[in-house]
This record gives C-alpha cells, sequence and structure tokens, in this order.
C-alpha cells in the first residue's frame, strides 16, 4: 500500500479532508475484507479527459465479465458516463433508484445490475467532493463485507484529471492503476503530470501506462510511447519526473485505433465501410511499398520511418533538390532532440539537407526520390486512394439533408477504375509478394462493394442491428442490447448471425471468382488444390462483419479478428493474472 504523502507534499494537504477520510478508514475499517478488496482493485485514471478511460474500463469490466467472474464497475466519475457510454435505456431514471438517502442502506441499492456478472456501482453523479467522499466511506466502511463477498474483481472509473479530493485520494486503495493516454501531445503532457503528482503524494506508486489508437509513427520528436520523456521536455526542472519516477512509469498495453471505439461513427453503413476499407487497403500498400524502397538506403532506422511517412503525406515530388531540402527543414526538430529535453534548443529552421545528410546519404535520397516519382504502380495508388476518398466525401454529403443521392455514372466510373487498378496489381503481384496479398484484400473488398449494390443484401445485415423506439418514437439502435448480444452470448441472435455469416460468405466467394474470371485475375485469387479456398475469405468476412455491424460499439471484446482486439485481450489477462496472485 502506498504512503499517504510525501514530505514535499504533506503540508499543502494536511488539512485535506478526503486524505483524512481516507487514513480513517485504512486503519479502522476490518483489516481482513479490507486487503481483499483492495487486491481485487483496478483503477483506471486519466490525466486529461477525451483519451479513452470510460470505454478502457468499461471494456475491461466486460472483458472479465464474459470469463464468468463477478465485476464489481465502480463509477467515481463526477458525470457517472458508464452507464450512458454502455447505452443504457432510460439511465437517467435507472440511476437516480440507485442513489443513496441519508442511511446506510444495503449494497443492492448503490447497484445497477447491467449484464450477467457485472453491476455499476453508485451509478449516480457525484459533482461535488462531499458526494465523492461519502462513496469512499459506503465502499471501505459501510458495505466493505458485501462488496468482499459478492466481487472478483472491482474496476473503479476515476475522474479525470488531477483532483485529490475525488480521485487521488482512492490510489492508497488501488493496488494496481492504470493510467490511460493517447499518442498525441496534450495527452503524454496531462498524463505526465498525472504520474508526477501521484509520486509526489504516494511515493513508490507503479503506474501502468494503457496507450490507447496507439501509433508507431514518430513526428517532430514526439515518440508515442515514451510518456516520461515527452512531459519532461515541456516542463521546468524542478516539475520533470525523475529517472526513479519515471522508472515507476511502466508501458502495459498498446492498443491501435479500432473504429468499434469510435463513438463518433454512429450507425454502421457496409457501403461506406467498404469503401473505406479499400482507401485503407490502398493506402497501406503504398506505405509498405515506399518503406520496402526505404529499407535499402543504407540510413538508420529512424530515419527510414521518417523518409517513408514525409514522402506518404506529401506525395508530390517535383525537383528532388529542393523537395529535399524541404524534408530536412520539416526533419530538424525530429532528427536533432532537444538537448536535455528544454524547448527552444531545437535547430532553427532552414536546416538543409547537407547539414542533415552525409553526403552519401543525400544522393541515395535524392536517387530515392527519382525512383519514387518515376514509379507507375505508386503514381496508380495515390489516384485510386483519392478517387475512393472522393467518393466517401460524396456519399457522406448525400446521406446529410437536402444532399441528393451519388449519380449512377459516378459509380459505374468508380467501378471501371478500381477494375482497372487490380488488373495492374495483379500484374504486379506476379514479382511481389506483397502486393499480391493487398491486391487479395482488394479483391475481395471489391467483390463485397458490387455486392452492396443491392438492398436486399444491405437489409440481411442491417437486420442484425437491433433497434429501440427513441424518446420521439423513432427507431434507433439499441447498442446495449448489441453489447449485451456480445457480452452474454445470447444463441438466438448468435444463430440469425451465423446464417447471415453463410449467405453473405456463399454470395462473396461466387462474386470474387466471377471478377477475377472477367478481369484474369488468376494471381490474386486464394486456392486450395486448384480451386478457390474459402476459408481466407470467411476469415476476412468475419473480420468485416464484426468491424461493421460494431462499428461505434465503444466494445472491443469479442472482435477476434482485429489487432486492437487482441493488444487489449494481452493487457486484460496480465492484469487478471496479478489479481488472481495477490489473493
Amino acid at each position: 500500500m502506498a504512503r499517504m504523502a510525501s514530505a514535499r507534499g504533506a503540508h499543502i494537504e494536511e488539512g485535506s479532508p478526503a486524505l483524512a477520510r481516507a487514513r480513517e478508514l485504512l486503519s479502522a475499517s476490518p483489516q481482513g475484507p479490507l486487503r481483499r478488496v483492495i487486491s481485487r482493485s483496478i483503477a483506471v485514471g486519466s490525466g486529461k479527459g477525451g483519451v479513452g478511460k470510460t470505454i478502457t474500463a468499461c471494456n475491461l469490466a466486460i472483458f472479465y465479465a464474459r470469463k464468468d467472474l463477478r465485476v464489481g464497475l465502480i463509477d467515481l466519475d463526477p458525470l457517472s458516463d458508464v452507464a450512458s457510454l454502455l447505452d443504457i435505456y432510460e439511465s437517467e431514471q435507472a440511476v437516480t433508484a440507485a442513489r443513496p438517502g441519508a442511511g446506510a442502506g444495503p449494497l443492492a441499492g448503490q447497484v445497477l445490475p447491467v449484464f450477467k456478472g457485472l453491476d455499476i456501482l453508485f451509478p449516480y453523479q457525484k459533482l461535488d467532493a462531499a458526494e465523492a467522499r461519502k462513496v469512499m466511506t459506503l465502499i471501505y466502511r459501510e458495505h466493505l463485507a458485501e462488496i468482499d463477498a459478492r466481487y472478483d474483481v472491482l474496476l473503479f472509473d476515476m475522474p479525470a484529471g488531477l483532483s485529490l479530493e475525488d480521485n487521488l485520494v482512492y490510489v492508497p486503495f488501488m493496488k494496481r492503476l492504470l493510467l490511460v493516454t493517447n499518442p498525441e501531445p496534450t495527452a503524454h503532457a496531462s498524463a505526465g503530470a498525472y504520474a508526477k503528482e501521484v509520486q509526489r503524494l504516494f511515493p513508490g506508486t507503479v503506474i501502468r501506462v494503457w496507450h490507447n489508437r496507439y501509433s508507431r509513427e514518430i513526428r517532430e520528436g514526439f515518440h508515442p510511447s515514451d510518456v516520461a520523456a515527452n512531459y519532461n521536455r515541456f516542463v521546468d526542472g524542478e516539475d520533470r519526473l525523475t529517472p526513479q519516477e519515471s522508472r515507476l512509469l511502466l508501458d502495459f498495453a498498446f492498443v491501435p485505433e479500432d473504429p468499434a471505439l469510435d463513438l463518433l461513427k454512429g450507425e454502421p453503413d457496409p457501403s461506406l465501410h467498404v469503401l473505406q476499407s479499400m482507401k485503407e487497403g490502398v493506402g497501406y500498400a503504398h506505405s509498405r511499398l515506399l518503406e520496402q524502397a526505404t529499407r535499402k538506403l543504407g540510413i538508420p532506422p529512424r530515419i527510414q520511418r521518417l523518409v517513408t511517412s514525409y514522402v506518404l503525406h506529401n506525395p508530390e515530388i517535383g525537383d528532388t533538390g529542393p523537395y529535399l531540402e524541404q524534408m530536412a527543414e520539416h526533419f530538424a526538430s525530429s532528427l536533432i532532440p532537444a538537448a536535455e529535453g528544454r524547448p527552444g534548443s531545437a535547430p532553427a529552421s532552414g536546416t538543409s539537407a547537407h547539414k542533415l545528410f552525409s553526403e552519401r546519404q543525400a544522393a541515395a535520397l535524392r536517387g530515392y526520390l527519382d525512383r519514387v516519382k518515376r514509379s507507375g504502380l505508386r503514381r496508380e495508388m495515390i489516384r485510386i486512394e483519392g478517387m475512393l476518398e472522393d467518393e466517401l466525401q460524396r456519399q457522406a454529403e448525400a446521406r446529410r439533408p437536402f444532399g441528393g443521392r451519388p449519380s449512377a455514372g459516378r459509380d459505374a466510373a468508380l467501378d471501371h477504375e478500381l477494375a482497372r487498378f487490380l488488373v495492374i496489381l495483379n500484374r504486379a503481384a506476379r514479382g511481389s509478394h506483397l502486393m499480391r496479398n493487398q491486391g487479395v484484400l482488394l479483391l475481395f473488398y471489391f467483390s463485397l462493394h458490387k455486392l452492396f449494390q443491392s438492398r436486399t443484401l444491405l437489409a440481411v445485415l442491417r437486420s442484425l442491428i437491433p433497434r429501440r423506439p427513441s424518446r420521439k418514437g423513432r427507431p434507433v439502435r439499441d447498442r446495449f442490447k448489441q453489447i449485451q448480444n456480445l457480452v452474454e452470448r445470447d444463441p438466438a441472435y448468435r444463430e440469425r448471425y451465423l446464417k447471415a455469416v453463410k449467405t453473405i460468405h456463399g454470395l462473396v466467394t461466387r462474386q470474387v471468382v466471377a471478377v477475377a474470371r472477367a478481369l484474369d485475375l488468376g494471381t490474386l485469387v486464394i486456392l486450395d488444390k486448384g480451386r478457390l479456398d474459402g476459408r481466407p475469405y470467411l476469415k476476412l468476412l468475419a473480420a468485416f462483419l464484426h468491424e461493421t455491424l460494431y462499428s461505434g460499439l465503444s466494445v472491443i471484446v469479442g472482435f477476434d479478428y482485429r489487432s486492437a482486439a487482441a493488444a487489449f485481450q494481452d493487457g486484460a489477462e496480465r492484469l487478471l493474472v496479478s489479481v488472481r496472485e495477490s489473493a
């Protein structure tokens, strides 16, 4: 258990009612139940809002509930966003009924059952410190024995920020503290400040960093996994994390971007999603093509990544000399780090290529840029990616009020250009394993794109999305029911889902064969003993349907084929091991 306050900060918090209450509960509560509850507790915090803290807490709770554990999700956020995130219908009325009265009622009066094995505890707004202190008393005194007996895992959705009174004061009661952040400067600055404050108040506390929406891309000196260095770079010496404190900040999970966790996605749309998948696939192929070329330059890996990223985001290459000079100026702050992390010590603008690169490196880069500029395959990738982006924009506009409908002529023109690009990929795939893999994916998505021009098939998919009446009586997506189907594995829904998958799988494999024959794309078809192999297409289809149907749901569990789900599961499993080891 962490110490209650450091010598440096003790005088500041000496009069804190929250710390006084915490000290009293830690010493006066029954020690057996208290130790067991603490050993099962996981706090999920963040330095700032909007980084996915509540989504992470909810997904961990759902993940453990699916493993048949008894989970209590304790909502400490002042606005009580958990019920809203899970789309619990009429949640305002439901949580009002759970609000505690003046007396010490049974725990049942503080619980909102959600799914089998998962309860939300104290699911009401806690808008001031007094209410937060009341919840602390309810947990660690009035209902301690019942909480100890009732739950295997306790997850605490903490308020965002650095407040002591309703947030950090809970740290001594936590066996594990997760700090959620994103790979962007303000999130890391806030996460670093959070970690510094935790160490000031409770020195020696281990903090596990949960990286959400993670990307490995390094931009302008910002390393996406190094919270301590990114924070220290922009604060004064006395506020920096010391080497000892930085070592207590452990990278724990790296969960990449996933559309299921994007709450802005709204209503799932298979037609738009397949266009987006094709655009992302072409963009990925473009980045891999550039990446392969940079590996042959004989420059350090970090510079290779920066070169690839720069050319990818600045595709128009005119004269290679001026382009290389602009690249060098852009790299200056990334390749020459600020001395001792102090702002203002990066190279001045106007850094030239001959200062940044050796003669040999500059010559190799000029040759690389010439080859990239001459690549006909790359030009086609850029053109097709642009066409797909334009089509996505047009369809998005058409879905707005008074937006009209995309014309059939545009649909036909896009299909013609996609077919032409598949022929080019098929030719490139004969000498490139990378291009074959990307061609296989694009042929699959193109076949789906053609199928989704059928309103009947779209209706089959949309029938898998449960509906409920809105307050105005209109049918809207029932996100709670969708999550419930995932968590509780509803057999009736699963039967309908598998039937739809089987139907679409048969249609898409026939469409793949038909397109491949029409365009002579034999290199892009996956075969087994001379016949189309349906198994990889089934995996691709299952991944696509999961991603489509559950887009914007806020839940990542149940996505067997997603990299984000695999990363999330790895972190969740390691957390659970630590809970079981401390039991």
